[in-house]
């Protein structure tokens, strides 16, 4: 059967699971695609994948283009990428229901903060009386999202919560293990990563004179080090300062470490946080992260409230146990493979499909990171 997946970009956080899905013989797998990488994607490291057996349509230069595909598999599946997130796909959404398709949903959590979070808290709302009749199924990564959409109304048995995944690695675990626990984080500078709690954490643990290194691999350019952020670390010995790299040399980089660190305020998901576990290293990364739902079988920890406090109760708890050996980095890197690779989510895709179009199955299919 045909199914048409809607995103505004092709997403390295896609690629492994389309690649995987594509090749299961019962379905006719098309991405549709309606924007270019934003430029500030590509300073960050990111490109645009190599599919095989997908079939693409890129649109992004013809956005009225939508119309047709709609039009000509009016009896296909649709899974179209957020409610009112990006205007081409909202209108083929809105399009598809006026036609009574199939849809699916592929949705991140909504942020709450500030008067803009209210606006869309309130939003879901209305979009539950708008869509829930003509949806069949929603796909929310992590478990905040997956709350937020059964507190709208919808119906919690066509929930189901959906990840991010990510390439296998292509790195050598290292044998030997770090003389001094490795930190690292890897993003952009800005309020809602929570960069500034993690390095007044940092202070704290310099101050105790804990044996740490970390290494923040956030910088558009070597200039960013004089902006005020940074002025009471880029001297410290034991915090090092990086440019954005490439993923794949970022991938490098994560491995040679111990834990990653993501104390956001907010991220849908935070798919590096997949990176570092299928690297093999621990991580800390915020509740307010769709991708703490990762976080298991001593993998590393969630903060409950992003604040330097509990950042230096983790960070203290990780320097504890000690820099990581193979053992350790192998088995981190085998569960995470075994519960979020991009095998794992075709199958469990295909599932979904199964129970909410076919009936092949009849129970509800169960999350494979949380309920296997």
């Amino acid at each position: 059967m045909k199914i048409f997946f809607w995103q505004n970009i092709n997403s390295i956080h896609q690629s492994t699971f389309f690649r995987e899905f594509s090749k299961l013989s019962n379905w006719d797998v098309t991405l549709v695609v309606t924007e270019k990488i934003k430029p500030f994607r590509i300073e960050m490291g990111w490109s645009v994948p190599t599919i095989p057996n997908l079939k693409i349509k890129d649109i992004s230069d013809n956005s009225n283009s939508f119309s047709d595909i709609i039009q000509n598999n009016a009896r296909a599946i649709h899974v179209f990428s957020a409610i009112n997130g990006f205007k081409t796909i909202n209108l083929a959404l809105n399009l598809a229901v006026k036609k009574d398709c199939k849809i699916g949903i592929f949705s991140e959590s909504y942020d709450y903060r500030g008067f803009k979070g209210k606006m869309r808290y309130l939003r879901g709302f209305y979009h539950y009386y708008k869509y829930d009749k003509s949806i069949n199924f929603i796909l929310s990564t992590g478990s905040i999202a997956k709350n937020q959409f059964t507190k709208f109304g919808f119906n919690e048995n066509k929930i189901y919560e959906w990840a991010y995944s990510v390439e296998p690695s292509s790195n050598f675990i290292p044998q030997e293990k770090n003389q001094v626990i490795q930190f690292c984080y890897a993003g952009s500078l800005i309020h809602r990563k929570g960069v500034d709690t993690l390095l007044e954490a940092i202070k704290i643990l310099n101050n105790k004179k804990l044996n740490f290194e970390c290494h923040l691999y956030c910088l558009k350019s070597k200039e960013e080090l004089q902006q005020p952020l940074l002025s009471d670390f880029k001297n410290l010995k034991n915090i090092h300062f990086y440019e954005f790299l490439p993923n794949s040399e970022l991938r490098s980089k994560i491995s040679k470490h111990d834990c990653f660190i993501l104390p956001s305020r907010h991220d849908g998901w935070g798919a590096v946080i997949n990176e570092a576990l299928a690297e093999g290293i621990k991580v800390i990364v915020s509740s307010k992260c769709g991708s703490s739902t990762l976080v298991n079988d001593g993998n590393g920890h969630v903060l409950n409230k992003v604040a330097k406090e509990d950042i230096v109760e983790k960070m203290t708890a990780i320097i504890q146990d000690g820099p990581l050996n193979s053992y350790q980095r192998n088995l981190i890197q085998k569960s995470y493979e075994a519960k979020v690779s991009g095998k794992v989510l075709a199958h469990y895709m295909d599932s979904i499909l199964s129970h909410t179009f076919f009936t092949t199955i009849k129970s509800k299919p169960k999350t494979p990171w949380t309920e296997s």
